[in-house]
């Protein structure tokens, strides 16, 4: 069991005793899950598909996490970025594809598709207008020595209103909007395999919600999230921040709901 594994089993578990992981200093490393299924653990995470017809990314972690992220990947996969999707517009989670724009220029591959919620561009344009103000509420949260934030954004190709069944190579990636931490979330699903992944599998992105004491996180939507994806009895999940509930079978979805993959009760549980 690798690294990020044992970590979140620990977690899982009620076993990290004394350990003290402060959010902003997440294990940033990556790790094949299985077969066709790698994740990247960081302060924002990076869930990497291979299709058959090329990668596809949930999420895409953040302008730190670019370098390790395109290392990662191609030392795990030389195959073609098909897809990248945002399970929502914040900038920790849309800038990671950075190095494969670049090879796509270099190589001449087809452009990278961006699917997002259909209220994800209103949310690029209102950065843009406030990235002053942003940055200097960034440097203040993060320690981070000057005002930091994007003018610049790549927009979606693609946006979702509600659901949207993708057919990507071998795969079906399956997509819904519920409110999370915004209210251009995106969570979703692969309810069928791909040939280089057990027939079994099928996972599910999990976006982040109550773990954050934010006016703008729409808590009161979670619950409804859980019954989701308990009724379509994913066997593992991955989180869209936080490696320390990385994918796990039955897991305990990270803002504090038990989901439960085996048909067992589920339980709201206190953070």
């Amino acid at each position: 069991m690798a690294e990020i594994t044992k970590l979140a089993e620990r977690a899982w578990e009620g076993d990290l005793g004394g350990v003290n992981v402060h959010p902003a200093r997440s294990l940033v490393d990556f790790e094949e899950i299985e077969t066709g299924l790698g994740f990247m653990s960081a302060f924002s995470n990076a869930l990497v598909l291979e299709t058959g017809d090329g990668l596809t990314f949930v999420d895409t972690s953040s302008v730190f996490h670019a370098e390790k992220l395109f290392e990662n990947v191609r030392a795990w996969s030389s195959s073609r970025v098909n897809t990248g999707i945002y399970t929502h517009g914040h900038v920790d989670h849309v800038f990671g594809l950075q190095r494969f724009y670049t090879e796509v220029e270099e190589k001449g591959w087809p452009n990278i598709r961006i699917i997002a919620h259909e209220a994800c561009p209103a949310r690029f344009d209102r950065y843009a207008l406030t990235a002053g103000y942003n940055g200097f509420v960034n440097a203040r949260q993060f320690n981070f020595p000057r005002p930091l934030f994007p003018k610049k954004f790549r927009y979606p190709d693609e946006t979702v209103a509600d659901t949207l069944l993708l057919e990507i190579g071998e795969a079906r990636v399956e997509l819904f909007h519920d409110k999370g931490e915004t209210d251009d979330h995106l969570w979703l699903g692969c309810p069928t395999t791909v040939r280089s992944i057990r027939e079994t599998s099928s996972f599910g992105h999990l976006p982040i919600a109550e773990i954050h004491r934010r006016p703008n996180v729409f808590r009161g939507n979670g619950h409804g999230r859980c019954e989701k994806c308990k009724t379509r009895e994913r066997r593992a999940f991955s989180p869209g921040m936080d490696h320390r509930s990385s994918v796990r079978t039955g897991c305990r979805a990270h803002w504090g709901i038990r989901l439960n993959c085996s048909k067992r009760s589920s339980n709201r549980h206190s953070r």
